[in-house]
């Protein structure tokens, strides 16, 4: 009645003699096509070298406890499962007694999480909008090559640290990151003031605006994002901030104030009388 795949093999011979029905629908055989065969004649060892080295283990009185072995089904396709095996006496005969757990979709599902996480560091990588990525331990984990030439601090520098403020102060504060972890709202105003605002786009996220002295050559204007990152279960785990140089649009938006004023004072400090017509009217 096991789920488990179970078969006992003789050891001077290999014949199978006993096996569950689990055994049956794991490997796809029937109960006729797998009695009075031996293991080998099966074919379910994938590499008859796992098998060699199994008699190796029980010859030298072990255990062969959950390790990860790649069979073979009927149909041939090749499956991986945590396989144990023991030696056990079965009226004065030593078998060995194997286990077999399929966990073939398991390393499947965890091959295509590392295949999605490579292909995301590499987008990542390759933006050029400068951000990083710190867990709820405010630890950084991401740092991206853009955040790298802002900043003048390498990755290798600063992840596995909680040190990321050193790309923006000189001396030790939150970042807007920080602060949305901890979840505290006033800590975001005390430092931040009127320069922050709720993201109307994202939830769970804020935005601001401020000058940082100490980035570039003379300073820099950045507007920064950060956002709180959830796991499928809806759980923190940690925070995202990204960061834009708006420098230029800053000074030319402060050109065109400045040359509006000046334009101004002319206007108003003329001493004959001039008025001003707009055609559209």
């Amino acid at each position: 009645s096991s789920p488990v795949a179970i078969c006992i093999t003789r050891l001077r011979d290999g014949m199978l003699f006993e096996f569950n029905e689990a055994f049956e629908k794991f490997f796809g055989y029937s109960k006729d096509e797998i009695a009075g065969i031996t293991s080998g004649e099966l074919g379910i060892w994938a590499d008859s070298a796992d098998r060699d080295h199994l008699l190796d283990v029980l010859a030298g009185g072990c255990t062969m406890r959950d390790t990860e072995v790649l069979f073979r089904k009927r149909n041939g396709e090749i499956v991986t499962a945590r396989y144990s095996a023991e030696l056990i006496e079965i009226e004065g005969e030593q078998s060995i007694l194997s286990v077999f757990v399929d966990v073939t979709e398991r390393r499947r599902a965890e091959e295509a999480l590392r295949e999605s996480e490579a292909k995301l560091k590499t987008v990542l990588q390759g933006s050029s909008i400068p951000h990083f990525f710190i867990d709820r331990d405010h630890t950084v984990v991401y740092w991206n090559r853009a955040i790298e030439k802002y900043s003048g601090i390498k990755a290798g520098d600063v992840i596995g640290t909680r040190e990321h403020w050193k790309a923006f102060y000189t001396n030790e504060r939150p970042c807007l990151a920080d602060l949305l972890l901890e979840e505290d709202r006033e800590s975001i105003r005390k430092w931040y003031k009127e320069k922050y605002k709720k993201s109307k786009l994202i939830a769970d996220a804020y935005e601001a605006t401020d000058f940082f002295p100490d980035l570039g050559k003379d300073g820099m204007w950045l507007y920064f994002t950060a956002a709180l990152i959830r796991d499928s279960n809806n759980v923190v785990i940690g925070a995202l901030e990204t960061l834009e140089d708006i420098t230029e649009r800053i000074q030319a938006e402060e050109s065109l104030r400045s040359s509006e004023e000046r334009y101004r004072n002319i206007f108003n400090n003329v001493p004959v009388a001039i008025w001003e017509y707009d055609f559209s009217e």
